[in-house]
């Protein structure tokens, strides 16, 4: 069977979401499948085709805007039916717009299925500015998306219930399917160390945006300084985004700019095998659909400290991990401080936390999927639901060529 995943972001972008395509990539080869990529051409200057460690990606034009959406439309017209001719089913990883639209339709017109993971972002999380806005950008025509799927999944309990929230006739029909990981890689991983930094270290791993909570672990370390002064830990942020400008601003502030290291965007693999030197890791989310950095950090054995919020009990457990509450800085620096001196609590951790990450491999997740891409059925193009002017727009374009509306 060979899979199609439609995402939003894929490679060289680095996130959950492109980790999971890529290691349920190596899952699925385990039991005899393929898997490649569709994704958005963003920014303009990457290639419309490429291959990233083995996996072939096809990338179409981006734009959310009503101009752009039609001109991807025109743009799938022509070469839709070659993005997909091989493909057995359509895996929509991710329901952010408008990628989704075009899949589902794309799969109407060329009888393929098409199957979804909900993901986090796609849908508004009540402590998410971010997920709010992406929602409502794209609120007018994204019902049409998932009316036009054949079965959607989301990546965790928490992420079902807030797409439940935003979309109340999908109760009861949206299956939880949660992400993996190649446990037998991770742990199997050496030891790196954060260039530049000769200090025992505590590691944070996140996209630099506010939901991922860096601005509190920034706040709870000064305060570990401050009431612990001879904590020998730096603090190592690996990650870029948004908020990168402000959160060293916040260092400066703070006079912490020999202690807190920012190492931008670095590959997983070099990442975790920072995680795997550190004293502790951090997870300071004040939202989060799933959080698989969890899982990760379990797995290559390092102490774990996590909000507990959204779906993260879902990617760790209180045994594995000390979950602390979310935006609270006081509390935070007191997790730290214990993680760093407990070394009877930290062992405990480490041990729980590998029983967990390896009964969260992806030998032990993929067969849910396969049964998922087994079942699904594609839908009659004269079925369709579409309900707003603009997905009709873009069915008549990628069926005919001409905007008939």
């Amino acid at each position: 069977m060979r899979i199609n995943a439609h995402t939003s972001l894929y490679a060289p972008h680095v996130g959950g979401i492109e980790t999971m395509v890529h290691e349920m990539k190596g899952a699925l080869e385990d039991k005899g499948h393929t898997l490649d990529v569709l994704t958005k051409q963003w920014p303009a200057e990457l290639p419309s085709s490429d291959v990233v460690e083995g996996v072939s990606i096809s990338r179409i034009p981006a734009g959310y805007d009503e101009s752009s959406i039609i001109d991807t439309a025109h743009y799938l017209h022509h070469h839709g039916e070659s993005l997909v001719s091989e493909a057995d089913v359509i895996h929509v990883v991710g329901m952010r717009r408008p990628l989704p639209m075009f899949s589902a339709i794309l799969g109407s017109i060329h009888q393929k299925p098409v199957v979804s993971s909900i993901c986090g972002l796609e849908v508004p999380n009540p402590n998410n500015q971010e997920s709010e806005r992406l929602w409502q950008e794209g609120c007018s025509y994204m019902p049409d998306a998932y009316h036009n799927i054949y079965q959607h999944t989301a990546v965790s309990e928490a992420t079902r219930a807030y797409a439940t929230e935003a979309l109340p006739a999908y109760k009861g029909k949206i299956d939880v399917m949660l992400a993996g990981i190649d446990y037998d890689h991770y742990s199997g991983l050496p030891i790196a160390r954060p260039e530049g930094v000769d200090s025992p270290y505590i590691m944070s791993l996140r996209r630099l945006e506010a939901s991922k909570g860096i601005d509190i672990l920034i706040d709870a370390y000064a305060m570990l300084l401050h009431d612990y002064p001879a904590t020998e830990a730096d603090l190592v942020i690996a990650g870029d985004g948004l908020e990168r400008h402000a959160l060293e601003a916040q260092v400066d502030q703070l006079k912490l700019s020999k202690r807190v290291h920012f190492m931008g965007s670095i590959g997983l693999d070099l990442a975790l095998g920072m995680l795997k030197g550190a004293e502790a890791t951090v997870v300071p989310s004040t939202a989060e659909a799933g959080g698989l950095v969890n899982t990760e950090a379990n797995a290559v054995g390092c102490p774990l400290i996590a909000s507990d919020v959204g779906g993260i009990r879902e990617y760790t457990t209180e045994d594995a991990a000390l979950l602390v509450k979310p935006g609270d800085s006081s509390e935070l620096a007191q997790a730290l401080h214990t993680v760093l001196n407990d070394k009877t609590l930290t062992q405990r951790l480490v041990r729980n936390g590998k029983v967990f990450a390896e009964s969260r491999d992806w030998s032990n997740v993929i067969n849910d999927y396969v049964r998922l891409y087994e079942t699904a059925k594609p839908i009659d193009p004269r079925r369709l639901q579409l309900t707003t002017n603009i997905s009709k727009r873009v069915f008549s374009i990628m069926e005919s060529g001409y905007d008939r509306i």
